[in-house]
């Protein structure tokens, strides 16, 4: 199964909160290819700035040695920007998942948020 993985799926690998677990075993499917997981191009990016904030609130100790952490299983990118302007001019609802969704029809959302969370509990519950 394809999978479109949001940051906070990534976050998850590396901090423990809740739902981490099932996030980790996405995580160890991806890596023995039983899912394909993608994200935007700015996956990193998101990462990288959710670390720094959790670093400067002193959550953790080293935002870069997480960051290396979850770039090391990255989902394939794909570039969020030739369709941005198309997106917001059509959809006035997630950018994200309306880019995703149309330009892969076989994805699937994967998100901690609740709105999101009921595509996951069908697997990883």
């Amino acid at each position: 199964m394809k999978y479109v993985l949001d940051v906070s799926i990534g976050l998850k690998w590396v901090l423990n909160e809740v739902d981490s677990a099932k996030a980790l075993r996405l995580r160890d499917d991806y890596r023995n290819q039983v899912h394909e997981l993608i994200a935007p191009d700015c996956f990193p990016l998101e990462a990288a700035h959710a670390l720094t904030r959790a670093e400067r609130r002193r959550l953790i100790a080293d935002a870069a040695q997480f960051w290396v952490e979850i770039m090391a299983y990255s989902p394939l990118l794909f570039p969020s920007l030739p369709l941005a302007h198309r997106t917001i001019s059509t959809w006035r609802t997630s950018v994200l998942g309306v880019f995703f969704g149309r330009r892969n029809r076989c994805a699937r959302g994967f998100t901690s948020s609740q709105s999101r969370q009921s595509t996951a509990q069908t697997h990883y519950a």
